[in-house]
């Protein structure tokens, strides 16, 4: 008999190549989340990745993320496992809004090693763990963008050029003019805008055969580095 109550997804995440072979590689996190579902009690129905894809992505526009999604709307599965807190979510407004709302729709969030504990957000302890955790991983991460703005400024003050040269830009001198590839950039933002997938751009971008920066096909993560780095340019 069908029981949504007992069912899992174990989602699981890497942004880099680095990170796929570090200790928290595809594998490693696989392995550790459905050793969890089985002491858990919980039947694993799908196993969900999402490769090469940035936590700054919200859940909801990552492929594999928005499957995730749809099969815990549906009520498919009543519970989704990951390995640590930062699988899934960009900061703790994301984290926070995501587990209340998955907890107003009986949803519970499984993370089974963060600093060194399991957290089930079903229960009580749980839920404050998870509020005392978020917030404290968001503020070392604000303390590290605090000093790197600090080293930014000195070197904007000295006119040095920072930070990677964004897709549709070319350097000249310290500034940064746009390039061939701008025409394509405009484009990126435009569909965007537009509320088209980062997926669907990607998808729409390699039937042109059209290359990333260095030369290689698209994802949904290359779409919003492109993205992301053109706002910075922009905020510079």
């Amino acid at each position: 008999m069908f029981d949504a109550s007992t069912n899992c997804i174990v989602y699981i995440r890497v942004s880099t190549i680095e990170q796929k072979n570090s200790g928290l590689g595809l594998e490693v996190q696989l392995q550790k989340c459905t050793a969890y579902a089985q002491f858990a009690g919980l039947e694993v129905i799908e196993v969900i990745k999402d490769d090469g894809v940035s936590a700054g992505i919200p859940l909801s526009k990552r492929p594999g993320g928005k499957r995730a999604l749809d099969l815990l709307v549906t009520g498919k599965s009543s519970n989704i496992i990951a390995l640590k807190l930062d699988r899934l979510f960009r900061n703790t407004t994301d984290a926070l809004t995501t587990c209340e709302t998955f907890n107003k729709s009986g949803i519970a969030m499984h993370l089974v090693d963060q600093q060194g504990t399991s957290i089930n957000t079903k229960s009580a302890i749980g839920k404050f763990l998870l509020t005392m955790l978020a917030a404290t991983a968001e503020l070392e991460r604000n303390l590290i963008t605090e000093r790197t703005q600090e080293a930014l400024q000195v070197k904007k003050s000295r006119g040095d050029h920072i930070g990677a040269t964004p897709f549709g830009y070319k350097r000249k001198g310290h500034k940064l003019v746009p390039n061939e590839q701008y025409s394509i950039l405009l484009w990126i933002l435009e569909q965007y805008e537009a509320g088209h997938t980062l997926q669907s751009i990607a998808d729409k971008l390699n039937r042109q055969n059209l290359k990333t920066i260095r030369g290689k096909k698209w994802s949904a993560g290359t779409v919003w580095n492109v993205i992301e780095l053109h706002k910075l340019k922009l905020a510079v």
